[in-house]
Formats: C-alpha cells, sequence, structure tokens
C-alpha cells in the first residue's frame, strides 16, 4: 500500500471518527499511478534486431545498449569518442 493511500485514509478516519464531520475532499487525494516495467526482450527478438542492422557500428551500439540495460533516452546520449 502506497504511503499516500495510507495517509488518506488516516485523514479521513481522523475527519470522521474523532471529528464526526465529513470529508469533503476525499477525491482530491489520490495514490500516484503505478508504472509497470516493460517487457523483456527474448534472446531471438535480440538476436533479430541486432541483425536486422547492416552496419557494424550500428551493430555495435545495439549489443552495448542491450548488455547495459540501457533505456533509449540514455542509449540515444551515447557518444563516440575518437
Amino acid at each position: 500500500m502506497s504511503l499516500v493511500k495510507i495517509e488518506r485514509c488516516g485523514l479521513q478516519f481522523f475527519y470522521r471518527h474523532v471529528l464526526e464531520r465529513e470529508w469533503p475532499w476525499v477525491e482530491m487525494v489520490k495514490a500516484p499511478v503505478v508504472k509497470s516495467l516493460p517487457d523483456v526482450l527474448t534472446l531471438d527478438e535480440i538476436a533479430r534486431i541486432v541483425l536486422a542492422t547492416r552496419e557494424q557500428r550500428y551493430q555495435t551500439f545495439w549489443w552495448t545498449t542491450y548488455s547495459m540495460g540501457l533505456r533509449l533516452s540514455e542509449a540515444l546520449n551515447l557518444c563516440l569518442q575518437a
């Protein structure tokens, strides 16, 4: 259970049972939306992605991204240093 939900329930209990008043702004405080992790690609899917690239430098990019577990934004920020 999230901290926001626990605090919300505590405030609601306090207003209803201790103060004996309605709590009109219950709907204003909501727990944050939980984001799930993306699906993990199988080895066959990774191999098809890598083999679909024709140039060696792009294959190197894909293998680096995959092996380091980088997000797309992190992978796009990689730069080559000569």
